[in-house]
């Protein structure tokens, strides 16, 4: 499958009318199909560890973990992402520029691995003497000098291995560090920067790193591991030169020696191309002989492309690439005259309500959304054998600095008592007792996948409704039971605690009998063996949605 076949497979205007517009769609066979041609490389899944950074999207996540991937994490919110997501302890590396200890020492006493970017940690992790069944891997910073073939704007943005550059140990001050440690260093690690388009800087790093691995083996060092990072850079449009990831593979393989094992950590090159963002044209404004065609996603999904000025293809629902010249000009809806998608383009034969969708976008545009503008994530669907919904739409409320403000805050603490004569007229008669009534029959419950449970729910009550109390009780405790199946256990014979619930109606849920899917995350173990999982639901295909985080030992 080249680059950009399979989004010419898509209907454009029927996904819209599905799903609805903006929307985040990944190509499950693409993102497939990258991996393995890594693993040709790497010699195992595993020791492909993908940067959560580059998309967080937990589908994304999903595909990775199912194919046995790795994850890199720059902090303990991308390693409980990966854990929820199925990656296992030990195919996790924890890699920051600021290495937080105690993130440190989750990770290396669950047998996953931390890469040291900082002589400080080093001396700390040295000095506070824990067991731990993990690995540790120094981050170089070699004596290569990077080079870019083509030249590349925002280069400051992307260097991660020039000699300036904060990441990583300058190998000159290595043999020192190795000499000096009594921690037991297996595994090197090099990153040359971002959107590389010279396979000689790779060849370049792995020449380094076994130079390194040479030095740390005369000091006593075990070293088994090289990982050589990510960086490959993929083509957004057709100005882009690129090596192809097969060749960047193929040029690789003759450099790897039997006494390492190798790793890579790729992201526009495992993710960039399996992911498309459709979008639809809301208004054509014209101003002096100049058109504007304004779309409904922009710089809040996409700042990389406004802001990094990197415009991608965009296909219309007619099957032709919109082109990168032209008097025209495709915009986005916020309000900063910055938000472009294609500052020059030809919009001959495009309408309002046009269905476009912008490709190769699945790296570095989802993990820098941002609500400017009031505007909110949109879904995501997964296609290839079939095309599935995997993330509603954030809705208006969900943003947390909205759940988590207290509203009209005052240090007043003294309280004007409301009589209790008051306070009965106040109350709702039906959350007061009469919710008592309420009561449910489970007509069905089964499993689909040890992931995926469904119930089909009867609802009493002596109202015409069923309550958010009600429902949480309900769902609730679905959600236990379907976390102990999880758990292969027959019978509830232990606490399951509920820390979090989320839940939100988007029409009435009237009382008689309704579906309810319960979706489980895989469960994060902690060394007293308690497990904790994110559970979300879904009743009636979307009326009512929302979620549990919940522990239990």
């Amino acid at each position: 499958m080249s680059n950009y076949s399979w989004y010419n497979t898509l209907n454009l205007k029927e996904l819209s009318n599905q799903f609805g517009s903006p929307l985040w769609i990944v190509n499950e066979n693409k993102l497939k199909e990258n991996i393995s041609c890594l693993e040709r490389f790497t010699g195992g899944n595993q020791r492909i560890l993908y940067p959560v950074k580059a998309n967080p999207a937990p589908i994304i996540m999903e595909i990775v973990s199912s194919m046995g991937c790795g994850a890199d994490c720059s902090n303990l919110t991308e390693v409980n992402l990966a854990l929820f997501s199925g990656v296992k302890w030990k195919n996790i590396a924890y890699n920051s520029p600021f290495q937080d200890f105690k993130t440190a020492r989750i990770v290396l006493e669950n047998g996953g691995t931390v890469v040291c970017d900082d002589l400080n940690f080093i001396q700390q992790l040295e000095s506070s003497q824990f067991d731990f069944s993990g690995n540790l891997w120094l981050r170089i910073n070699p004596l290569i000098k990077e080079d870019y073939r083509k030249a590349v704007r925002n280069l400051e943005l992307m260097s991660h291995g020039q000699e300036s550059s904060k990441f990583g140990i300058p190998e000159e001050n290595v043999s020192d560090i190795l000499q000096n440690t009594r921690l037991k260093i297996n595994g090197l690690h090099v990153h040359v920067g971002t959107q590389m388009d010279n396979i000689e800087a790779f060849v370049k790093a792995i020449e380094s790193l076994h130079r390194v691995a040479d030095i740390a083996i005369l000091n006593g060092h075990n070293i088994e591991h090289i990982d050589i990072g990510g960086g490959l850079g993929i083509s957004f449009n057709d100005d882009d030169r690129f090596p192809e990831l097969n060749q960047w593979v193929d040029a690789l393989l003759s450099f790897k020696k039997d006494c390492f094992s190798y790793y890579v950590e790729p992201g526009h090159s495992l993710v960039g191309n399996a992911v498309g963002l459709l979008t639809t044209v809301k208004t054509i404004k014209e101003s002096r002989g100049r058109k504007w065609a304004v779309c409904d996603v922009g710089t809040d999904q996409l700042a990389k492309i406004t802001l990094l000025h990197w415009p991608h293809k965009v296909l219309t629902s007619t099957g032709k690439y919109l082109p990168f010249e032209g008097d025209d000009a495709l915009a986005g809806p916020l309000c900063f005259a910055g938000d472009n998608l294609l500052e020059r383009t030809n919009l001959e034969g495009i309408e309002i309500e046009e269905t476009l969708l912008i490709t190769h976008v699945g790296a570095y545009t989802f993990a820098l959304s941002n609500s400017f503008n009031g505007r909110r994530i949109p879904a995501w669907i997964k296609v290839g054998n079939d095309i599935q919904l995997t993330t509603e739409a954030e809705s208006t409320y969900s943003r947390i600095y909205l759940q988590h403000h207290y509203w009209r805050t005052t240090t007043n603490t003294s309280i004007e008592p409301v009589s209790e004569t008051l306070l009965e007229s106040l109350l709702s008669p039906y959350l007061h007792t009469g919710i008592q009534n309420d009561n449910y029959k489970i007509v069905d419950f089964g499993t689909i996948t040890d992931n995926v449970y469904e119930a089909q729910v009867e609802f009493y009550s002596d109202e015409d409704f069923i309550s958010m109390p009600t429902a949480i009780r309900v769902i609730g405790n679905l959600t236990i039971a379907a976390f102990l199946l999880k758990q292969k256990l027959r019978v509830k014979d232990r606490p399951v605690i509920g820390q979090k619930v989320q839940i939100e109606y988007f029409g009435h849920l009237a009382i008689g009998r309704h579906k309810i899917s319960i979706h489980l995350s895989e469960a994060i173990t902690n060394k007293k063996n308690q497990k904790t999982i994110i559970a979300n639901f879904n009743v009636d295909d979307g009326i009512c949605i929302g979620g549990f985080l919940i522990k239990a030992p």
